[in-house]
């Protein structure tokens, strides 16, 4: 379980997906640890992980650090769960105030000047201080409004949730998509054709894409999902235990928590043959898309309700962008693997139009 009080995290931190595979080469694909704070169990198990996923709310409930709770708001999608309780809107400010200053657990994070988690806070202070100004900029125009389903807490929170959301999972995808394509002349001269055949159903080159464009550009569609199982933005969620869980053969104690890794899956070179390599013609089995153990969009009742959204958004921008400009790499781009994989400091590009 690694060292006292932080145990095995930062081994896990540092060393990520080969520390993953040297604990299941050691223990199996269910194994025991103490990270970010608590005794978690660790799953790389396919049919345990959907289970855990697809039995929400039967003794798993969401299990993330509390500092992830503190940025980004109590009502985060991720962290809520059960029935919602309304509080008074009263209560709100004095809340928001009183969640900067309580940590839950003894290994929360330090706020200490210069860290990231001091960012984070300042970050999020930033934003909610925006939305509440807002907020009641528009209450004083609307006196007599009608109580809105969601209270004041939900709905900031939900709103958070979506700028980060919206901007780090298609900004992310969209950029390692043009980092691959760049590297593979023959999947970005695939796409430029299948541009080209929708060109030659338009009247102009200015004439706006339709809904039948969009549905027809399926191999749009693929280098999107080929990008997805190799960046993967989500490596792994987390649940925690309201009771003893029984799982193969294990019961897993009340309180603890389980992270249910699913990365490792994207590169399963049974599904996936030749894993590591980037080949979008893959997903031309339309099966693999639907296969239970994808879960590039999450699982269960978390399934990404903007899975469609941010597909037609990253296609709109590839048909664009291909069918107007071309460009080189100027240098100078690092490729991180882990946490996940994309461009921490941007994909530096020098662009002119066709």
């Amino acid at each position: 379980m690694g060292w006292p009080v932080v145990g095995e995290t930062i081994e896990f931190l540092r060393r990520g997906p080969d520390f993953m595979k040297k604990q299941r080469a050691r223990y199996g694909s269910l194994f025991t640890s103490h990270l970010l704070g608590s005794p978690t169990v660790v799953s790389t198990d396919l049919e345990v992980n959907r289970w855990i996923l697809m039995n929400e709310g039967k003794g798993l409930v969401p299990g993330y650090p509390r500092a992830m709770a503190v940025i980004l708001g109590e009502g985060n999608v991720s962290a809520v769960h059960g029935p919602s309780i309304a509080l008074p809107a009263k209560r709100r400010r004095s809340s928001r105030r009183s969640s900067s200053r309580s940590f839950g657990d003894p290994l929360s994070p330090v706020n200490l000047p210069g860290t990231a988690y001091r960012r984070g806070l300042q970050g999020g202070g930033d934003i909610l201080s925006f939305l509440l100004r807002e907020e009641e900029r528009q209450e004083e125009q609307e006196v007599h409004r009608t109580r809105p389903k969601l209270t004041d807490d939900q709905t900031i929170d939900l709103l958070v949730t979506i700028m980060y959301t919206g901007f780090e999972a298609v900004s992310s995808t969209v950029t390692m998509v043009v980092k691959y394509l760049h590297d593979h002349p023959s999947a970005l001269q695939e796409l430029r054709n299948e541009y080209s055949e929708i060109g030659r159903r338009k009247s102009s080159p200015d004439e706006a894409l339709t809904w039948e464009d969009y549905t027809s550009m399926s191999f749009t569609r693929a280098v999107i999902l080929e990008t997805m199982r190799l960046a993967t933005i989500v490596n792994g969620v987390m649940r925690k235990t309201t009771k003893d869980i029984p799982i193969n053969g294990f019961v897993i104690p009340k309180g603890w928590r389980i992270l249910v890794y699913v990365r490792e899956s994207n590169y399963d070179s049974l599904r996936y043959p030749m894993s590591l390599c980037f080949d979008p013609w893959r997903w031309k089995d339309r099966s693999l898309e639907n296969h239970p153990y994808f879960m590039a969009f999450g699982c269960g009742g978390r399934l990404c309700l903007g899975k469609e959204l941010a597909m037609v958004e990253t296609s709109l921008f590839l048909y664009y962008f291909l069918t107007r400009y071309r460009w080189e790499e100027t240098g100078g781009d690092e490729i991180v693997l882990f946490p996940r994989v994309e461009a921490p400091r941007g994909l530096h590009i020098r662009l002119w139009t066709n």
